[in-house]
């Protein structure tokens, strides 16, 4: 089983998830104090409500304002396909008027990736980068991501390592690199593992029965070879469950641990 270091918080009901992760999530960045502090997200249905909650605590408590966004991930289509996670993003977190639009960081998709040579993805993880080094002084790269919210795919990808890709030995000066995966129609920008493992903080977002299997998996096969396991067993994280994504053997786990805090 992974290490004691993983906190592990369930939401007892599929309606109550986005509420009980939005509240872990404003809780995280409550404890950065004063400082900026820069969040990276990954798109997907399961963290976007989150974020519509996450967005309307953050405006709240006056937090946002020192909250700065860029993305784990995106998808190479334009802004405004569907399949945009930043479409998502904006659609979500940035509604609402309770965030500063300037604070959020996305990744600008050009030119249609069947035009793309292996320079031009590299010309756009190193124009992410440039992009970023335009954040405040203190969360400039190459700074560690203060709080890195992941979730996990069917396969075990997360982020954008996907298991048939060289995600494993990948690596950049810039921290981004773009994976083409069997699994997708298109290619996929993503921070590198090395990356990921640098953020101070990491939350896995994981909800629905679907997603049991993997979830199980990754926790309880210390051999797993999934990406998503790779991250977990290399690195203190938070889970964010629900009961039909965690099943009754973790379930019961997480309620037997917080019976003995």
């Amino acid at each position: 089983m992974l290490p004691l270091t993983h906190q592990f918080v369930l939401a007892e009901k599929p309606e109550y998830f986005a509420e009980t992760a939005a509240a872990r999530l404003a809780a995280i960045i409550s404890s950065f104090g004063r400082r900026p502090c820069l969040i990276s997200l990954s798109g997907g249905s399961t963290p976007f409500p989150v974020y519509r909650e996450l967005a309307r605590r953050l405006g709240s408590n006056g937090a946002g304002n020192r909250c700065w966004w860029m993305q784990t991930d995106e998808r190479l289509v334009p802004a405004s396909d569907p399949r945009s996670n930043q479409r998502g993003i904006k659609e979500s977190l940035m509604s609402g008027g309770y965030l500063p639009q300037h604070t959020f960081v996305p990744v600008i998709v050009s030119e249609p990736p069947a035009s793309q040579s292996a320079a031009a993805l590299d010309r756009l993880c190193q124009d992410y980068h440039d992009r970023l080094r335009q954040l405040p002084d203190p969360l400039q790269p190459p700074a560690p991501i203060d709080l890195l919210i992941l979730g996990i795919g069917t396969d075990g990808h997360t982020a954008s390592l996907f298991p048939d890709t060289d995600w494993l030995t990948r690596s950049s000066l810039n921290g981004f690199a773009v994976f083409q995966t069997l699994s997708q129609p298109e290619p996929r920008f993503s921070l590198t593992l090395g990356r990921i493992l640098e953020a101070r903080e990491i939350v896995f977002l994981v909800n629905g029965e679907a997603k049991r299997e993997i979830l199980n998996g990754i926790v309880f096969n210390p051999d797993n070879p999934a990406p998503a396991a790779q991250v977990a067993r290399k690195r203190g994280v938070t889970w964010i469950l629900d009961r039909a994504a965690a099943g009754n053997r973790l379930a019961g786990l997480i309620e037997e641990r917080e019976k003995l805090t």
